[in-house]
């Protein structure tokens, strides 16, 4: 039985919870974040696009930067903290059994632009 990609997502979306992003301003990110970014630029990153969202009931900022040609996201806490952080990284560069399991399950695209 074939069951249409859009009951698909309804579903898995219905057992999650879905955050809500709100692209801001730079001028309006708190001032240990805006110091935290400014760090990162003097590190040679370049700031692409911010959002804040909700998680775990605190706003957190979503810092998107380009960094030696490939991505970085940082994700901030009001003390301007990292939290977390992607990398954009080349297949090669990952350890040799992650890149085996990851084979092992398809082909490995990049998925972002």
């Amino acid at each position: 039985m074939k069951v249409p990609v859009s009951v698909l997502l309804a579903i898995s979306l219905s057992g999650s919870v879905v955050a809500v992003e709100k692209k801001i301003q730079r001028k309006d990110l708190p001032a240990a974040v805006e110091t935290a970014v400014q760090q990162e630029e003097s590190n040679g990153a370049t700031v692409k696009n911010i959002v804040a969202e909700k998680e775990g009931g605190k706003t957190v900022c979503e810092v998107e930067t380009t960094v030696r040609g490939h991505t970085r996201d940082l994700l901030f806490d009001a003390a301007g903290t990292v939290i977390e952080s992607e990398e954009e990284v080349s297949l090669d560069a990952v350890p040799a059994p992650v890149k085996a399991a990851l084979e092992a399950r398809g082909t490995v695209v990049r998925s972002r632009s």
